[in-house]
């Protein structure tokens, strides 16, 4: 069933009729008002609709055309209707029908003298005679139809049929028609004035009895379907031709009639059209009004905030406020261009002093990225976000109270956790490290950790006992912590789960340093290639690590080796190009796994906690414990003698050397043995029983590769050819290459370089090797060998 929308307003909405001291007509119009509440009804029938209308025209509300997407209550009604809501009643609003054409007769003329409606006249019929019969006639529909199908209706009307054609005008700009039957009256968000005049004294109504009438006609309603409803090409040729005709009438040059879509509003506008002049401004609630060329209606408008197009409320095209107006639009330029000097002059001002909150707006010079925000210096307090454009920041600035700027300033964002300056408006600098309140408290010295033994406790458990990892750990801590250094060394801590890995990070580390410092990540998260998050961060932890999982190991290794030692890298983040930026960053691997890193055997950049084979017994009264004892712990490592030298050292211990060994394959393993002169490495690989448990390629070379190692125990120094080389390696690694190009490449690969020397009064490629071994080892082998059955007795 069809729904009638009134609305209601804080004054009744309704015009006003006065003399003045002359006796001359004044007239007042409806009144602007921007906050409504809607009162919904449904109808069956006109004759509800017309009872409808006289009980709201009675309270002085208004009617909406359309229908409500949500309840008004005291609200603007702005994007509370939608354009494409298929409506169940035409709106025919009659402006200027002479006045020996009566309603019925202009209905007869518009093929619906059968159909009933209801007949609202206008507030200035009877009042203006020179505008002729005025008036709203409502009809029905049996079926709903859009809006924009009756606009084209309308219009058609008021192009063909002769009552109407012959007092088709030119609106006040030259640009567009004046309708006699309005087309715009079928739009969902058109107000429909409804309510009778007020009349002041001496004010006569020519009009005789009800303002609202119901007629009652053979049709209670008329289908859409048999409108004749012309296409919008058809109608616009037809326009062009009213325009050339009136505009020829009032000796106007002809011209050519193009529309085209602003870009910045999206509104259809029509190009190029004649210039107007301003005869009147107003500015009411956001809102500049105008009358133009002599008019007086206030049609015409523009948002303040969008001063680009002129809109209207009389179904023209939209126009382009440079165009129509354009000694107005350069009043609206130099305005503009005051107030953005204003704006910036306001960012600039360095108001710190003063404690006042200083408005951030401006474009970073790496990156191109737009940001706001605020710095409070009496607090020390950054708020910063990325803006999405340009028109975000201009909208920020205005929300605060400021005008927009032009140019937007170009700011220095950086990183630096050794500079304590926040905040620079004078050189345009932001730095976004901020200091915690760990390292800005008052430090008295404090020479052990006594003061502190559940975050020892917590250390112990994560890393190990042995007092010289848990002392390197605490040296690597205080550098970072108490110097913003970068170490250029990482750390493995590896055990079961629950021994306090995560604890220590999250309950410690992460206050001490502070949570927008120090970034967590998941393993495969290293196989990203976006790294942003490096810029900003003092410490990098990598959770779940074992990087022989990733299906990237290689490259994963390599991005890690020049991030953890590198003192700038290159930062790609997404939707932006890369850059390079200071490294600060430290780093943390935590695991369940023995392998949560790849040691090679040259390598220097990784410490290993021991694993460990325990879970932390710890109570949540414990856990919540901690945070009294960060003062203390915090005062230990900013006091103590903090050795970044030692920091950069890794500390060699059976917990790095085993991970060391996991992180090999068995080729890497000989190598590595073989160019370390790790005899017992050799050793071990010699069967300790039958030889039947060899495999057969072990079985024919046992007897060469134990005189081999017979030899290296007699004298440490020996020289090898590529054939003995292989050797080490075919017993020890089983399939090799046999042909001597190939085996030389392989050697080469894990920096095996033969030379040219003399092995046994012949010139061969080869290598010398000093093996080191203790005498005391070297003995009890040499011992063995002669007293019972050893590796090497079993194979004489």
């Amino acid at each position: 069933m069809p729904l009638l929308t009134f609305l209601e307003a804080d004054r009744p909405l309704v015009k006003s009729y006065t003399l003045d001291s002359q006796g001359n007509l004044v007239k007042e119009s409806y009144p602007r008002v921007w906050e409504f509440t809607s009162h919904s009804i449904e109808i069956n029938g006109l004759q509800e609709f017309h009872a409808a209308l006289v009980t709201a025209a009675a309270k002085g509300w208004c009617l909406l055309k359309g229908e409500l997407i949500r309840v008004l209550k005291c609200e603007s009604r702005a994007g509370s209707t939608d354009p494409n809501t298929l409506t169940w009643f035409i709106c025919l609003d009659f402006d200027r029908l002479p006045q020996n054409v009566p309603i019925q007769q202009a209905l007869e003329l518009l093929a619906l003298g059968d159909c009933s409606y209801i007949v609202q006249y206008s507030a200035s019929h009877g009042i203006e005679p020179e505008k002729g019969a005025t008036a709203h006639v409502f009809v029905l529909l049996s079926t709903p139809a859009h809006p924009a199908a009756l606009k084209q209706w309308l219009i058609g009307l008021n192009l063909r049929v002769e009552a109407l054609k012959t007092r088709l005008e030119l609106t006040r700009t030259h640009n567009a028609l004046s309708w006699p039957l309005d087309v715009s009256t079928c739009q969902n968000d058109k107000l429909i004035y409804i309510a009778p005049p007020q009349l002041g004294a001496g004010v006569v109504s020519a009009h005789q009895g009800e303002r609202i009438c119901l007629i009652e006609r053979a049709q209670s309603a008329i289908a859409p379907e048999i409108l004749s409803i012309p296409t919008v090409e058809a109608n616009r040729t037809g326009i062009n031709a009213a325009l050339d005709a009136l505009r020829t009438k009032h000796g106007l040059p002809a011209r050519r009639w193009s529309y085209k879509v602003d870009k910045t509003s999206g509104l259809d506008i029509l190009a190029k059209p004649d210039a107007s002049t301003l005869s009147g401004v107003k500015r009411e609630r956001g809102f500049t009004y105008f009358n133009l060329n002599g008019g007086d209606s206030w049609g015409y408008y523009h948002p303040d905030d969008a001063p680009e197009v002129i809109r209207n409320f009389k179904g023209e095209a939209n126009y382009l406020t440079s165009e129509l107006l354009p000694e107005y639009w350069g009043q609206v330029q130099l305005t503009r261009a005051a107030l953005k000097l204003q704006g910036q002059q306001a960012l600039q001002n360095p108001e710190l002093q003063t404690g006042k909150r200083q408005i951030l707006a401006f474009r970073d010079f790496r990156t191109a990225i737009y940001y706001n925000g605020y710095w409070d210096p009496g607090t020390e307090h950054l708020e910063l976000a990325r803006a999405a454009s340009e028109r975000q920041l201009q909208d920020y600035l205005k929300g605060h109270g400021l005008p927009e700027i032009e140019p937007i300033p170009v700011w220095n964002l950086i990183h630096d956790p050794h500079s304590d300056v926040r905040v620079n408006v004078a050189d345009k600098t932001l730095n976004t490290f901020e200091a915690t309140q760990y390292m800005k408290q008052a430090h008295t010295p404090v020479h052990d950790t006594t003061g502190c033994p559940l975050i020892v406790r917590l250390l112990h458990s994560a890393v190990g006992q042995d007092p010289e990892l848990v002392e390197h750990q605490l040296n690597w801590l205080a550098c970072v912590f108490a110097l913003r250094a970068k170490t250029q060394s990482a750390w493995a801590w590896h055990g079961v789960q629950g021994t306090g890995k995560g604890l220590f990070v999250y309950r410690v580390l992460i206050p001490l340093l502070g949570l927008g410092n120090v970034v967590v990540k998941r393993m495969e998260e290293l196989e990203d290639q976006f790294n942003g998050y490096i810029e900003r961060a003092l410490l990098v932890v990598i959770d779940e690590a074992q990087i022989s999982e990733s299906r990237k190991s290689r490259m994963v290794m390599a991005n890690l080796k020049n991030m953890i030692t590198e003192p700038e890298v290159s930062v790609r983040k997404m939707h932006s190009a890369g850059y390079t930026v200071p490294n600060w960053s430290n780093w943390i691997f935590l695991t369940n796994q023995p392998d949560p890193v790849q040691i090679e055997a040259t390598d220097r950049r990784f410490n290993v906690g021991e694993y460990q084979q325990e879970k932390l017994v710890i109570s949540s009264a414990e856990v919540d414990a901690l945070e009294h004892e960060l003062p203390v712990f915090a005062n230990y490592l900013r006091t103590r003698a903090a050795d970044l030298d030692r920091a950069r050292e890794v500390l060699e211990n059976e917990a790095r050397a085993q991970m060391r060994a996991a992180s090999m394959n068995s080729v890497d393993a000989t190598a590595h043995a073989l160019m370390a002169g790790d005899l017992e490495f050799f050793w071990d690989a010699l069967p300790a029983g039958e030889m039947g448990m060899l495999g057969p390629e072990q079985q024919m070379l046992h007897e060469v590769y134990a005189k081999l190692i017979q030899a290296a125990l007699k004298n440490p120094d020996q020289r090898y050819t590529r054939d003995e080389l292989r050797v080490f390696f075919a017993y020890n690694v089983g399939d090799v290459p046999r042909t001597p190009a190939k085996f030389a490449s392989m050697l080469r690969h894990h920096r095996i370089h033969l030379k040219t020397l003399r092995v046994a009064g012949k010139l061969s490629r080869g290598i010398e090797t000093t093996w080191k071994a203790s005498d005391l080892w070297i003995r009890e082998r040499l011992e063995e060998s002669r007293s019972k059955v050893t590796p090497l007795k079993s194979a004489a």
